[in-house]
């Protein structure tokens, strides 16, 4: 009988040894996508600021371009 408490003993040990393993890589990986997270966030603002800044770009050369008298 004692053997068999030492053999459960020695399971519960590995299984809380294992669970901790779980817990720390899950929390790395939880801040791999909060990074990852980020860097999208930066990306899309990026893209949507140059996409603005073509735009004023191709409004501004219209204007220029149309808005001088043809002789």
């Amino acid at each position: 009988m004692n053997d068999s408490f030492e053999h459960f003993l020695m399971q519960a040990e590995e299984t809380e040894h294992l669970i901790s393993e779980v817990a720390r890589v899950t929390g790395g990986e939880r801040g791999l996508i909060e990074e990852c997270g980020d860097l999208l966030s930066i990306t899309y603002n990026s893209q949507v600021c140059y996409t603005i800044f073509l735009f004023i770009i191709n409004y501004t050369t219209d204007i220029l371009l149309y808005s001088v008298p043809i002789p």
